[in-house]
């Protein structure tokens, strides 16, 4: 799909202000990064040339770019979101043929929801959701269906209206042994959409508890990225806004018995570790957030995880603690809204969730098992990108275990390996010492209009080459970042070039550095031409070969007349 009309009618720097707090310097404008964790800002987006670069964690790209990372979208469902938003016409054929999936999806959940209120009297199925409170309008609202006990219910119909069974392959609808069967049997049917609202996938709760899995998901898929979807979030967006804050359950059953109970701001993340990624879709909502993880081992270190997650993204996560045995579907039907409330208000911070969970199930007089604690809070510690956060964690953790906070500090701070390769990464994406061909091309990206007068001959580096001879041809930046044939890595450092502030008092001080920087270019390029001739001169003298070196000779001559201009230029 040709997206370049939302390019060209959607301002960057008016879209991305919408997600946060920009400030002008110089050319561009800066803020705190809202892909990772920062104090001081990294995040550049330039108005000249559209795009957006982080200096700490090196995403960027274009507005769709944008809108893609920071609603955890893909580029196609990004770009007809804009289009939408800024009611901007565009041409809906797609190349990658995405929206066919999305046709797809939706006329599978329509088979599905139809076929529940065909069959809602059906005994077991009546009694399904009774049991679970399910009512008419949760049904409504969530599109909820249902997938008869039948290998091909699903099959025949998508055959009969000609549908591609590639796709249906694909989406994991259909799966194919000596013939083609439907995926979802004798399952309650919970489809997932997008914060736009397109289904993009499917979760089944089998009917029959005997069944295992109990709950079968969708796969991943050209529309379906678990990590970058929540359930619910379409649903439930506007009383998330409402409320400023969001509760974080693990599954479909939970979040539908807590709105059928009056708790409508929640999110189930598929049964995942919630990531940075789910939590983008949240950010823009909401400053609030709550976990609400099973009380058993696994959702506790889900909760966890999801708190630290969040602490990375600057918020203030609380935990609430369910009762031993009980997950949120369990407490909501036993003890009601009233009771879930309070355990609402009883929620805490990180610090004192561990307090309440991993402190009381160890015996802390034993140093064996104080000594395993301290190694799993260590780990929980280094996890945490937050400075002011981790002073925090090691005042609570000191004042719980009653040891002094300089001891903890110094205990927590020594680096692990693993954790120092982890800086040493982040930190190679800061390349602050520019080579000479970099300064140009950098240069020329803002101040296009010196572009006539390079000659390309004097680029060494391919990338670099290609780039300005595109510019020169009247490809722009944003349609030079589309090609496939260059590497996330090269995309990466072209933007850093792109983002760089190069900001003079007048027109002759411009001038006088791209003469500067220009004649120093010209200058390496032909030192390193008359080096390479030199030690071809020498290696042909000492290999006795004589028929090249007049032409040789000749060359590094001429060479040496044209350096000798560029240096007393």
């Amino acid at each position: 799909m040709n997206f370049d009309k939302i390019r060209e009618q959607v301002d960057i720097v008016e879209l991305v202000s919408q997600y946060l707090a920009l400030k002008k310097t110089g050319l561009n404008f800066k803020g705190l990064c809202p892909f990772h964790s920062e104090k001081t800002p990294s995040f550049v987006v330039s108005p000249q040339k559209q795009i957006f670069h982080c200096f700490g964690c090196g995403k960027g790209g274009d507005v769709i770019k944008f809108v893609s990372e920071i609603e955890g979208l893909n580029y196609f469902e990004a770009g007809l979101k804009l289009a939408k938003d800024y009611r901007i016409q565009i041409d809906i054929k797609d190349d990658k043929g995405i929206n066919d999936y999305f046709k797809i999806t939706e006329l599978v959940a329509k088979i599905f929801h139809e076929n529940l209120l065909k069959n809602i009297k059906d005994d077991k199925i009546r009694l399904f959701l009774e049991k679970r409170k399910i009512k008419p309008e949760v049904i409504e609202k969530f599109y909820i269906g249902y997938a008869p006990d039948d290998f091909e219910f699903l099959f025949k119909i998508l055959k009969k209206k000609k549908v591609n069974i590639k796709l249906l392959e694909e989406l994991g609808l259909i799966k194919k042994k000596s013939n083609y069967y439907d995926t979802f049997r004798n399952r309650i049917i919970f489809p997932i959409r997008n914060l736009r609202g397109d289904f993009i996938a499917f979760g089944g709760r089998t009917l029959n508890d005997e069944i295992m899995p109990k709950y079968l998901n969708s796969p991943e898929s050209p529309i379906f990225h678990k990590r970058k979807n929540l359930y619910g979030i379409f649903e439930n967006k506007n009383e998330i806004k409402n409320n400023n804050e969001a509760i974080v359950v693990e599954g479909y059953m939970d979040l539908i018995s807590l709105y059928s109970e009056g708790v409508k701001n929640c999110v189930a993340s598929l049964g995942t570790a919630f990531t940075e990624e789910q939590l983008n879709l949240l950010n823009r909502f909401v400053e609030n957030v709550y976990f609400l993880y099973d009380a058993d081992k696994a959702g506790v270190k889900a909760s966890i995880k999801g708190a630290v997650t969040a602490i990375n993204k600057e918020l203030s996560p609380k935990l609430i603690l369910l009762p031993e045995g009980l997950d949120p579907d369990d407490f909501i039907k036993k003890y009601g809204l009233e009771e879930f409330i309070k355990l609402k208000k009883e929620s805490n911070d990180l610090v004192y969730f561990l307090k309440n969970i991993i402190f009381k199930q160890i015996d802390l007089k034993n140093f064996e098992n104080k000594n395993r604690l301290m190694k799993r809070l260590k780990k929980i510690y280094t996890d945490i990108d937050n400075p002011v956060y981790k002073d925090h964690f090691i005042k609570g953790i000191g004042e719980i275990l009653n040891i002094d906070y300089n001891e903890i500090k110094k205990y927590f701070s020594k680096i692990s390996p693993t954790g120092f390769k982890k800086f040493e990464i982040k930190k190679e994406k800061r390349p602050y010492h520019f080579s000479i061909e970099e300064k140009i091309v950098s240069f020329i990206l803002t101040y296009n209009e010196f572009l006539d007068n390079i000659e390309l001959e004097y680029f060494d580096n391919n990338l670099y080459r290609d780039l300005l001879l595109q510019f020169k041809n009247g490809v722009n930046l944003i349609k030079f970042l589309e090609n496939d044939k260059i590497s996330d890595e090269q995309k990466e450092l072209i933007r850093l070039l792109s983002v760089q502030e190069i900001v003079f008092e007048n027109d002759t001080d411009k001038e006088k550095y791209f003469n500067d920087v220009y004649r120093k270019l010209k200058e390496t390029y032909l030192e390193k031409r008359k080096k390479e001739i030199t030690e071809k001169i020498k290696s042909k003298e000492k290999e006795q070969d004589f028929s090249e070196l007049p032409l040789l000779m000749e060359k590094k001559l001429r060479i040496a007349k044209e350096l000798s201009k560029v240096k007393g230029g």
